[in-house]
């Protein structure tokens, strides 16, 4: 997070302690249980392409194609509704892996606030709720540094890695298939997965627990070989955004 602080501090919620850190170390964007996160899949593939496509230098830009389309838009307006069925399909689907009641573990996710504190967490950094770009990007951010076992990461290089997902996703046809309300359900469970994955990791990082911690790690490298095809631990992050290492 920015200015050096410890990385993804402010998500360590004490309620979310009722999901053991083997599970939210497991979780994962649920492409099956919202029918738009399906688009979700084609996202991570164009960012897969395209990061494999970059120069080793930070200054590989993709040049714009002639005649493209206008730059998918990827804002919202946050919709109570749309939030509430996103927490209550995301409660019922971590209750599914924690063999708890579902209303247990959405009154719990209710209470901590998961977006809010996602917004808070990130917004130091530039990124802020109510865009999908921003949400992308968080989510990448906190694979890569569970990944690498990292413990901090600046406000430039979340910009930097935000602008560039903006440019590899400008023409998406995924994304831009995405209306309003599609953008955000998409958007929220980056949101959520990233906060759960940041609290296990940070919890393993507080007690010293380097077994954990390397299975954390471990889990974040499978999880972006299974999404994105991209092996994590082979980019480093810059003020430009993910370069893959020489």
């Amino acid at each position: 997070m920015s200015n050096q602080r410890p990385v993804l501090a402010a998500f360590l919620l004490g309620g979310l302690i009722l999901l053991p850190a083997a599970v939210r170390a497991d979780i994962q964007p649920s492409f099956d249980y919202m029918p738009q996160l399906a688009q979700g899949i084609m996202l991570q593939e164009t960012l897969r392409r395209n990061l494999m496509n970059m120069q080793h230098g930070p200054d590989r830009k993709r040049a714009p194609q002639q005649g493209a389309a206008a730059p998918a838009m990827t804002s919202y307006h946050a919709s109570p509704e749309v939030s509430a069925r996103v927490l209550k399909q995301y409660a019922s689907f971590a209750a599914g892996l924690t063999k708890q009641p579902s209303d247990l573990v959405l009154a719990r996710l209710q209470q901590d606030n998961v977006l809010g504190e996602w917004d808070k967490g990130w917004n130091p950094d530039g990124l802020h709720e109510g865009d999908l770009l921003d949400a992308i990007t968080s989510y990448w951010i906190t694979n890569w540094v569970i990944a690498n076992g990292y413990g901090d990461t600046t406000k430039a290089q979340a910009l930097g890695a935000l602008e560039q997902m903006r440019t590899m996703l400008a023409d998406n046809a995924a994304l831009a298939k995405l209306d309003e309300a599609g953008r955000q359900e998409v958007a929220e469970i980056y949101m959520l997965n990233g906060v759960m994955q940041a609290v296990a990791y940070i919890q393993a990082h507080k007690s010293g627990d380097q077994t954990q911690l390397a299975q954390l790690g471990a889990a974040a490298e499978k999880r972006f070989r299974n999404e994105a095809h991209i092996d994590l631990r082979g980019f480093v992050l810059t003020d430009q955004g993910f370069i893959k290492k020489p």
